[in-house]
């Protein structure tokens, strides 16, 4: 049937374990707890980049909110910080 059982899978070779991953705009991001955001086709489950590495440090968690009918990815950073980043 479809839309039953694993029909996509979004990772990065060579990472931890994804702790978090939401979904915005088409797209999966995917949070691997203290290390990196990655975005991801939702539809293709292709690799689409890093998210800002200098700016996303110490990632722990991550949630989708829409904002001034924008989307928006609200990080927490495991040294208490949050910040939000317009999809």
């Amino acid at each position: 049937m479809v839309g039953e059982g694993v029909v996509a899978r979004w990772s990065v070779s060579g990472t931890a374990s994804v702790e978090n991953a939401i979904v915005v705009d088409g797209s999966v991001f995917t949070c691997t707890d203290g290390e990196r955001l990655d975005r991801h086709g939702y539809a293709t489950a292709g690799y689409q980049g890093r998210l800002l590495p200098e700016a996303i440090a110490n990632p722990a968690a991550i949630n989708a909110l829409h904002a001034n009918s924008r989307p928006w990815i609200l990080v927490g950073h495991r040294d208490g910080r949050l910040s939000a980043l317009p999809v």
